[in-house]
């Protein structure tokens, strides 16, 4: 029997071992406030450290975990889990790939820490989120940043940028907090409306909850120009398939 269960032993690990930090625990609380039977998606896979927490007692719960990511993340443990289904697909592509009828309770953005990138990840996955469900972004609080990512950024290796965000193809690319205030509209990472209820919990990076009230179109502001410039993005990331 798997004890897919998070403990208090495990919450330190969490905590102190991850860039989520303490958001960590408003993200599994937000998990365990869910109940049975949700759908959630994660954009942005590895290491699996989000996974675990959507997958907190994912079994008893009936709760089914879809990842999307462009590496091969199965040298994660994790997601051997039976309630896990792994996609390795971009994570924009990812939304028309996916179930055509199937809805989610949670999307979980955090893979490309970059605003053209973000832009068109909202685009694709918001229409794929039930009424009274989030899409979460990590990374929106980038001053004093870090890069802790398990790949050398060009010109800079992990760990050694304070610049608050990432360089790629020669340039300095905007950071996610900036998509999701330019495609919502919004004036401030807290914010309510009848259509979206915005939280942000600054520490650890950042993390901001849009939760869905109402169905609304949010297109992408110039988005010809969003499209060709995450293009040259994807182009300029060797990882991914760039040169």
């Amino acid at each position: 029997m798997i004890d897919d269960r998070i403990t208090d032993e495990d919450i330190p690990l969490l905590i102190n071992e991850t860039d989520l930090g303490e958001n960590s625990i408003v993200l599994l609380d937000l998990v365990k406030s869910r109940g049975k039977g949700n759908v959630f998606v994660e954009l942005g896979v590895d290491p699996g450290i989000s996974s675990r927490i959507f997958l907190h007692n994912a079994i008893k719960q009936n709760n089914y975990v879809h990842g999307f990511d462009v590496t091969d993340c199965s040298r994660h443990a994790v997601l051997n889990h039976p309630c896990y289904d792994f996609w390795q697909l971009d994570s924009i592509k990812g939304a028309a790939a996916w179930y055509a009828l199937r809805k989610a309770d949670i999307v979980f953005v955090d893979s490309l820490h970059v605003k053209e990138h973000v832009l068109l990840e909202i685009e694709a996955w918001w229409p794929r989120i039930k009424l009274g469900g989030y899409m979460i972004f990590h990374d929106t609080h980038w001053k004093g940043y870090v890069h802790r990512a398990y790949h050398d950024t060009p010109g800079q290796k992990p760990g050694s940028s304070h610049n608050g965000y990432d360089s790629y193809g020669g340039i300095d690319w905007e950071t996610p907090d900036k998509a999701v205030l330019e495609i919502f509209r919004i004036p401030a990472l807290n914010y309510s409306d009848k259509f979206i209820e915005v939280v942000n919990y600054p520490n650890h990076m950042g993390m901001t909850m849009v939760k869905k009230l109402e169905d609304t179109i949010y297109p992408v502001p110039n988005r010809d120009v969003v499209v060709a410039r995450q293009k040259h993005l994807i182009n300029s990331i060797p990882w991914i398939g760039g040169e």
